[in-house]
């Protein structure tokens, strides 16, 4: 990612199959961006209650009204677009050296029995606050899958609009953790498949492989150790609970653009695989191609999580980790199934 003083760059706007230049000013480096959904230019100081797209040195979606961040003069907000577009593949190849993996129900199937525990502590902070709500472990999956407790416990703050200040939150965050921990470590299995294609590409040894997750990291290295998938990936483990200064969860893109400032490597260089929304907007985020997994879902969930991941900007959906290479391949050769 470049870096410097402010320089031109232009974006490229279609609106209703005509294309408009706009010249934009970018704080990092130039910036060619092309952005597909119909939209319209503001100043950043403006509120955009819509889907917002950022130009920079990669392009960035924000779901907010903040855009004290922004890294870009102007931001491009949409109103229209039903459908997330992935980056535009470039006439050259992109050279992939770096696989950068979700952990949750990804590689291992955790979210289930992780959720059986958030949703014991979701309910007594319902209960000490005279809410009468209460939610099952897979009411909440339902409702928040690929979120960490965190911001799992910001979105329930402000849904019933009750009040809870930092110290508790991080009592209910520590909480959550090591009761979790201990399910894991006592049921965990990893997803069907998983394990084979992992030890494959570990002998063929072409790409460096990461885990990059919402979940706190104590939470995800005992996890992969359950299943023996630690000696894969080495200390190139990163979490948004954990590993950033100021910790998020996905869909915020900055853990992966933390890992990938960790393992030396740019977005046109990785491919990610993500089987949430929220898990999948972070990588479309942070300019990565994304692989979608939908192989931990039912099967009555399989279609519509195959929408739901295409929507949020995957490239290629695939059921079962027997399909990975196939999926890896048509990115590198630059084919999608959008």
């Amino acid at each position: 990612m470049s870096t410097g003083p402010a320089a031109s760059g232009t974006a490229e706007r279609r609106n209703g199959g005509t294309a408009e230049r706009q010249h934009v000013q970018e704080t990092r480096g130039q910036a060619d961006i092309e952005l597909m959904p119909a939209g319209e230019i503001v100043k950043r100081t403006a509120a955009a209650a819509t889907t917002t797209f950022v130009a920079a040195d990669s392009f960035f979606l924000t779901d907010d009204t903040n855009t004290q961040n922004a890294s870009a003069e102007y931001i491009f907000t949409t109103s229209t677009d039903k459908k997330l577009q992935s980056p535009v593949p470039s006439a050259k190849m992109p050279n992939i050296t770096t696989l950068l993996f979700d952990c949750d129900n990804t590689l291992v199937l955790s979210e289930e029995l992780a959720f059986e525990a958030c949703a014991e502590l979701a309910n007594e902070i319902l209960a000490s606050r005279n809410i009468p709500d209460r939610y099952t472990g897979p009411q909440l999956l339902h409702e928040f899958v690929g979120q960490n407790f965190r911001g799992m416990m910001v979105s329930l703050k402000a849904k019933f609009k009750y009040e809870m200040d930092d110290a508790e939150l991080e009592k209910y965050v520590s909480s959550e953790e090591d009761k979790v921990i201990a399910k894991l470590k006592a049921q965990l299995k990893p997803c069907v498949g998983a394990d084979q294609e992992l030890e494959k590409l570990a002998r063929e040894g072409k790409y460096k492989m990461a885990v990059v997750s919402s979940s706190a990291l104590r939470r995800v290295v005992a996890s992969i150790e359950k299943v023996g998938q630690d000696k894969y990936f080495g200390k190139d483990v990163y979490s948004a609970a954990t590993s950033l200064e100021k910790p998020t969860s996905k869909p915020d893109p900055a853990i992966y653009l933390h890992a990938m400032k960790e393992l030396g490597v740019t977005a046109e260089e990785c491919v990610a695989v993500e089987d949430s929304k929220s898990g999948a907007t972070a990588a479309f985020r942070a300019g990565i191609k994304t692989i979608g997994y939908t192989g931990a879902y039912e099967k009555h969930e399989e279609e519509r999580m195959t929408k739901v991941l295409t929507d949020a900007g995957c490239v290629v959906v695939m059921k079962h980790w027997e399909e990975f290479q196939d999926a890896l391949d048509g990115i590198a050769k630059g084919k999608s199934q959008l």
